[in-house]
């Protein structure tokens, strides 16, 4: 009984992401249908389920081919993160839709999706897939900044090459510059979680 039932009742939705701040505020992302368009939405509301019904949802940016959102709050709670899929690239924002950066992107050599978050103070890590062909794919990894102004990547790297299956892969920061990074890859159907540390200086 917790849970908000249903946000935008009549629309259609997927790929759902959700985040917290350490204040108790939670953030949703979600792709949702609009005729032959794909959009990215975000709201946030209230851990507390007795409290105020959540905002209403906003476009989180103008996109005709937004899906697969994720979210990633800086341990601060200054600000969350937004990466999806934007048509051949991955577009990285914030959920502050009035005053947050311009969106930049990055991509590769076939559909970037499937972006996945890991943050530190003053920025943080992005992971992603870029399609080969078929269900084969190539992960990459990029360091990003964020200066209260401007969102700025790094150099991107290659974790992997091999036949990664379009399996959701994981991030998630260690210490200074060094990420760990986890994916299933292999030989379909022996597919297996593989990892590695990276190092992604911003």
């Amino acid at each position: 009984e917790a849970l908000y039932p249903i946000i935008e009742p009549a629309a259609t939705h997927m790929y759902p992401a959700i985040e917290a701040e350490p204040d108790g505020t939670l953030h949703l992302a979600y792709t949702r249908a609009e005729g032959v368009y794909e959009r990215i939405y975000h709201t946030a509301f209230a851990a507390d389920a007795t409290g105020p019904d959540p905002d209403p949802p906003v476009e989180a940016f103008a996109s005709a081919e937004g899906s697969g959102a994720a979210l990633a709050s800086s341990p601060s709670g200054d600000v969350v993160y937004l990466a999806f899929g934007d048509g051949n690239n991955i577009a990285l924002t914030t959920t502050d839709t009035t005053n947050g950066p311009a969106p930049v992107y990055i991509g590769g050599s076939g559909t970037a999706h499937s972006p996945v978050l890991a943050t530190r103070e003053g920025g943080g890590a992005l992971v992603y897939f870029t399609n080969v062909s078929g269900l084969s794919n190539e992960l990459h990894a990029v360091p990003f900044s964020y200066d209260g102004t401007t969102l700025t990547f790094s150099t991107m790297v290659l974790v992997i090459s091999d036949t990664v299956p379009p399996y959701q892969p994981t991030i998630t920061h260690i210490t200074d510059d060094i990420y760990f990074v986890a994916w299933s890859g292999g030989p379909n159907p022996d597919y297996r979680i593989r990892g590695t540390f990276v190092e992604l200086a911003p």
